[in-house]
């Protein structure tokens, strides 16, 4: 007669703990070759450890609920109902918690509040080291998956380690978008977001980092103001690039170039208190500035600078010469 898993497993169970009853309650040990049960649902071993308050035990028992088979697991704990803790299906799947019909090879389902799973070391305390996985939230019907990692390691800067390996190779078109470490921010449709933050980085709730919907990255501000990178504070570079603008003022040198008079420089500096085509102090402090377009007119007032230099040059020596006749 071939047996299911479901049934070899189930009387595997029986065997096991009908022998430990056994053995416990009368000092006696119980051997044979074969438990058999008959066939059929709720076949069960069941322990009643304690009678204190209403109750407190375990019941291990079989269950039918159609397409597959269950060995479940079922505990009183002060009460006189029992509650399945632990399922095993026919088609090797496990449920922790009151739920039998798991939706994976694992699947746990725990109370509000309550830590879902805990993972800690036997040689250190499990107050000073673990990886906790549970529900950033206590409010009633809301979850938030939260995964919390706190480390053992005295004078080194460890808190939660991720590691992605990957092969050394050179991304194709398919893949650019992809690295040995990704994280992929999405609305629940499986679309790109439009609106929400995409990634932040805090440090116990304070911002200092924050990816935005559109690619922009703000440091110290989640404002980027539609700039790609918003600093808040100081920066320092080893080399700034800016590329592709135009219109960049080589045609000062041109013979058809009108180079204003210095006398209506001065008399707009009089007026404005700075440079004609370039931004005033009150504008830079509200705007800031572009440092393509500030370099670009800066080098125009240079060139300008060149040419007014080399004509008072030339009328010096004008000078001069007339001088000596």
């Amino acid at each position: 007669m071939q047996f299911s898993f479901m049934e070899r497993i189930t009387r595997l169970y029986l065997f096991i703990l009908l022998l430990l009853s056994y053995h416990y309650s009368n000092g006696q040990q119980l051997i044979f070759d074969t438990l058999k049960t008959d066939e059929g649902i709720n076949k069960s071993i069941i322990w009643l450890t304690s009678t204190y308050g209403s109750g407190f035990g375990h019941k291990i028992y079989n269950y039918d609920p159609g397409i597959k088979t269950d060995l479940r697991i079922a505990a009183r704990h002060n009460t006189s109902t029992w509650t399945d803790v632990v399922t095993i299906t026919s088609d090797a799947k496990v449920a922790i918690g009151s739920i039998n019909n798991p939706a994976a090879k694992l699947h746990v389902d725990g109370l509000q509040g309550g830590l879902l799973g805990k993972f800690t070391q036997s040689n250190v305390a499990p107050t000073d080291a673990y990886l906790n996985i549970g529900n950033l939230t206590n409010s009633v019907g809301y979850f938030i998956p939260n995964i919390v990692g706190r480390s053992l390691s005295p004078g080194r800067p460890f808190g939660i380690y991720i590691t992605g390996e990957a092969p050394d190779t050179t991304p194709t078109s398919v893949d650019v978008n992809l690295a040995a470490v990704v994280l992929d921010g999405r609305n629940k449709t499986g679309a790109v977001l439009a609106n929400n933050n995409v990634l932040a980085v805090n440090s116990y709730g304070q911002n200092l980092l924050m990816v935005k919907a559109n690619g922009s990255v703000g440091i110290g501000t989640q404002d980027t103001k539609g700039y790609k990178l918003a600093v808040n504070g100081n920066a320092i570079f080893t080399r700034v690039k800016v590329e592709a603008y135009s219109g960049w003022p080589d045609y000062v040198f041109e013979k058809d170039y009108q180079l204003p008079a210095l006398m209506d420089i001065e008399k707009y500096i009089l007026e404005h208190k700075h440079l004609p085509d370039v931004p005033s102090a009150a504008i830079v402090e509200k705007e800031g500035q572009d440092l393509g377009e500030m370099n670009k007119i800066l080098m125009r007032k240079v060139e300008e600078l060149t040419l007014y230099l080399i004509a008072q040059d030339k009328r010096i020596k004008d000078l001069e010469q007339a001088l000596k006749k």
